[in-house]
């Protein structure tokens, strides 16, 4: 027990210096960093590029405008007497993969030039940003020319602790480029914008989407591709709103500067119409759309050589917009995700129609352009630069593969074709107007030629299908011509009616909201209709043979409005037929209608309204009583003498037998 117990007193000797150096490592953990190193601790904060100069010509400055988002921490950073700022510049970038690898994947760049500035020698702007702005000197005057990446730092104690990465488009002014075309494409669509009522729809996120597609146009000289649905450009233009009149004023300013892209006055699928033999109502959905889009822009042209879409399109649809003079087709992203993936965005290819001589040239937007340009959050100007770098890298790809850029065309637009956002959009017009390698062009100025293009196979496209509407989609057409010839031409449902219906087409719509489109539509049909009316119940008495009759008209409506009214009953003859008549708005008018009896009695009279075209009855059939009291002329002489040859014949039979009774009680005989 002795030998346990010193066992014991050893392993506890032995372990008192590990304890003490536990205890001293805890001590020091527990303490803050301050005391063990005699400095403080730096903390990192958040960097945002508020402004850059995209392009620099070689005998000018970068130029970066840069937020700090915490107060404190900027106004520290601007009073620390050792805190500096480092611009470090990479080599030019030679590949696509490159310009995403450092922007999306923070790969890091190795740095070949770089200079650095005390904080406290930056100028600062009104909200208190840094600007920092450095001249290609020193080692800076090395760079070549072309896309490079440039990180800029915020130090203090030696330590980073902000940064944010760019890219600078380096040029020399004497040199030549042979540019690669660029088009941006905003598009606006919505749902249906009037009711079957007529009454506008347009939602606020419709109306921010044209507040922002104003700005855009109202840049500059850059030319946009715009394509607004038409039923959005309508609404507005009826609205009473004021803030609608000042929007469309904007519009109408400024969209003739640009390129207009003709579209369906709705979405209305060119495939499913195709496939559902409804040609004539797409053609009608399209040349309505274009009267529409007339009345905003301007004197400016509207080219229909480019069919822009949101949606997938196949052969079918390929056939149907070729038909109509269509010459080349471009698709968002969101419309192109089923053809896969593409070599080479900014390449023509080639696309057949289910018809014969219906090929098109097909473009579709870069996806990852479409989804930068889609950027909701986060540094937005950064993107911005990071689409433009892309594509001035991406034109030197194809010249060093031998390719000639101006036969290229690249088109822009978010992965909906909705109008990006401003905080995006602006500066990469402004980057891409400035860039000698780019061209700002509109995309009916691309090349049409199928010469030499390789053929891309379209999938089929059942988004929708129109088949099930074909038939109520026809017969509100014969409802609204027979209903409309009530009316004078001058008439303004004869217009409204016109775009109630066509909305009643958007392919967006379930099939539940088309038969509240339809039946709201008819309704408003009915109602107009319904404004004719006579009175019910009625008995006439008629005096003679031939007579008249006379039929009272009422028009409830504001307007003038065409009837026909016709009479039918199987004892009477109407020998003028039915009547056209015209009643004065909220008012009533007497009708004669001459009348042939064929016999005495009462008899019912039935009373139809129809349209002028008659085809479509109006209110309802309206029973009424004919009762002839007596008929005159042949009828009462033939009468007459009926009843005396009866008389005659019976006394002569009355008479004949009294005698031959007389004779047989005769005394001679007996």
């Amino acid at each position: 027990m002795n030998d346990d117990y010193r066992l014991l007193v050893s392993i506890r000797s032995a372990s008192r210096p590990v304890a003490g150096l536990i205890a001293f490592v805890l001590v020091v953990l527990a303490l803050p960093l301050s005391a063990v190193s005699g400095t403080s601790i730096t903390e990192a904060i958040e960097v945002r590029l508020v402004a850059q100069n995209f392009n620099v010509a070689t005998s000018r400055q970068m130029r970066f405008v840069l937020n700090v988002a915490n107060e404190q921490a900027r106004e520290d950073l601007a009073n620390d007497s050792t805190a500096r700022v480092n611009v470090a510049v990479g080599t030019a970038l030679t590949s696509r993969a490159q310009v995403l690898d450092i922007a999306e994947r923070g790969v890091q760049f190795e740095r070949v030039a770089e200079t650095s500035l005390r904080v406290r020698q930056l100028d600062r702007n009104e909200a208190g940003d840094f600007v920092v702005q450095s001249s290609l000197i020193g080692n800076l005057r090395r760079l070549a020319g072309g896309v490079h990446p440039v990180t800029v730092e915020f130090l203090r104690n030696s330590e980073v602790v902000g940064t944010i990465t760019s890219f600078v488009n380096l040029f020399s002014e004497a040199e030549q480029f042979a540019a690669l075309p660029v088009s941006m494409v905003a598009s606006i669509d919505a749902p249906n914008s009037f009711t079957p009522q007529g009454v506008i729809q347009l939602s606020a996120q419709t109306r921010s989407q044209l507040q922002t597609l104003a700005g855009l146009l109202e840049l500059g000289p850059t030319p946009l591709s715009v394509q607004i649905a038409p039923h959005v450009l309508e609404a507005l233009a009826r609205s009473t709103d004021p803030d609608d009149a000042a929007l469309r004023d904007r519009l109408v300013a400024a969209l003739p500067r640009h390129e207009y892209l003709p579209t369906t006055f709705v979405p209305f699928d060119p495939s499913s119409a195709s496939r559902s033999s409804l040609v004539d109502a797409f053609t009608e959905q399209l040349q309505f759309g274009e009267v529409s889009i007339d009345r905003y822009n301007g004197d400016a042209p509207l080219d229909r050589t480019v069919w822009f879409s949101r949606n997938p399109v196949d052969r079918d649809g390929v056939s149907l917009i070729r038909q109509l003079g269509f010459q080349s087709l471009v698709l968002t992203p969101q419309a192109s995700i089923g053809m896969g993936s593409l070599d080479n965005y900014a390449k023509p290819y080639r696309i057949d129609g289910s018809t014969g001589g219906s090929s098109m040239v097909l473009r579709t937007v870069d996806p990852v352009h479409g989804r930068l340009l889609s950027t909701q959050t986060g540094d937005q100007l950064v993107a911005s630069y990071t689409i433009a770098a892309d594509l001035i890298v991406g034109r030197q790809e194809i010249l060093d593969s031998g390719g000639d850029p101006a036969t290229r065309h690249a088109v822009l637009a978010t992965n909906s074709g909705n109008p990006p956002a401003a905080g995006i959009a602006t500066p990469l017009l402004v980057a891409l107007s400035r860039a000698p390698q780019l061209s700002m062009r509109s995309l009916a100025s691309g090349s049409v030629s199928l010469s030499g293009t390789s053929t891309v196979s379209l999938p089929r496209a059942d988004r929708v299908s129109l088949l099930d509407r074909r038939e109520s989609l026809q017969s509100m057409v014969d409802q609204i011509a027979s209903t409309s010839s009530m009316l004078t031409p001058d008439a303004p449902q004869h217009e409204l009616w016109r775009i109630s219906r066509l909305s009643c087409g958007h392919d967006a719509l379930s099939a539940e909201e088309f038969q509240l489109c339809v039946r709201g539509l008819r309704g408003q049909l009915r109602a107009l209709r319904n404004q004719v009316s006579i009175p019910e119940s009625l008995t006439f008495t008629l005096g003679g043979r031939e007579s008249e009759l006379r039929l009272q008209v009422r028009n409830e409506s504001t307007q003038p409005l065409s009837v026909i009214v016709s009479m039918n009953s199987a004892k009477l003859q109407f020998p003028e037929g039915s009547q056209l008549v015209s009643i004065p708005p909220t008012s009533s008018m007497d009708l004669l209608f001459p009348v042939r009896a064929r016999a005495n009695g009462r008899f019912p009279v039935e009373v139809v309204l129809t349209t002028p075209d008659g085809l479509i009855q109006v209110g309802r059939r309206v029973p009424m009583t004919a009762r002839v009291s007596a008929l005159a002329g042949l009828g009462q002489v033939v009468t007459g003498a009926s009843i005396i040859i009866l008389l005659t014949w019976w006394v002569s039979h009355w008479r004949k037998k009294r005698r031959e009774q007389a004779s047989q009680n005769h005394p001679a005989l007996h």
